[in-house]
């Protein structure tokens, strides 16, 4: 996240959100806060080969939901990463 936070800086010189997205924020980072938790305990308890592709699969969930919802642009760039976000959790899957 701090990588992201100076990429969107440098790169966009600042945050800009959509303006949807301020509604929103308590409840997602309560629910980031309870998935990071659910991580912990089941890495305590099962294997990360198979649970960290489960929860890095939580990013393309959001960026749908980023342009279902909030009507967020779907770039080229954004489309490829969401491309290689997906190849590479097919790719730790099939490992």
């Amino acid at each position: 996240m701090p990588l992201a936070a100076m990429f969107a800086l440098a790169r966009d010189r600042g945050f800009h959100p959509p303006l949807g997205a301020w509604r929103h924020g308590a409840t997602a980072a309560v629910l980031l806060l309870f998935g990071l938790i659910m991580l912990l305990a089941g890495l305590a308890r099962g294997q990360a080969s198979v649970l960290v592709p489960v929860a890095q699969l939580s990013f393309v969930v959001t960026a749908g939901l980023g342009f279902v919802f909030l009507r967020e642009t779907l770039t080229l760039r954004k489309g490829f990463g969401l491309a290689f976000a997906i190849a590479a959790l097919v790719c730790l899957a099939r490992s």
